[in-house]
């Protein structure tokens, strides 16, 4: 570890500022339900149903489930803008290397990553080389 834990930090906030502010504002939206969901149930409870006006109470819980939606949207983006921003601190995979080393290995000129088969150790312990389609 370095002598400066918070550069790395500092300087991924610097380079990666929009998907640190995306991360941010999805992560907010995300949010959504948990900040609404107590209120509306007490409203449509105390306003609704305890005042037999249960059309107020359902339109209460209908506003709910919109915000449930709402927050899940939020959810996906956050989890994508998540992804973006701590992509380049995952290392490769290892099956990827092992699978590249085999085929170097073997003669074969490295393929595109599109063409390598991730599919498993098959290729990566028996070095057996990924037929061309024909």
């Amino acid at each position: 570890m370095s002598a400066r834990p918070g550069a790395l930090l500092r300087s991924t906030l610097r380079t990666r500022r929009r998907e640190f502010v995306r991360l941010t504002g999805w992560s907010l939206v995300e949010a959504v339900p948990a900040l609404l969901s107590g209120w509306l149930v007490a409203r449509s409870v105390d306003d609704g149903f305890l005042a037999v006006r249960t059309a107020e109470g359902f339109g209460r819980l209908c506003l709910l489930a919109c915000a449930v939606l709402v927050g899940a949207r939020g959810t996906r983006q956050a989890t994508l803008q998540l992804a973006e921003v701590q992509g380049p601190f995952l290392p490769t995979r290892p099956a990827t290397r092992r699978s590249s080393a085999c085929l170097r290995k073997s003669g074969v000129a490295e393929p595109a990553t599109s063409r390598v088969r991730h599919s498993g150790s098959r290729v990566a312990s028996s070095c057996e080389v990924p037929s061309a389609p024909s």
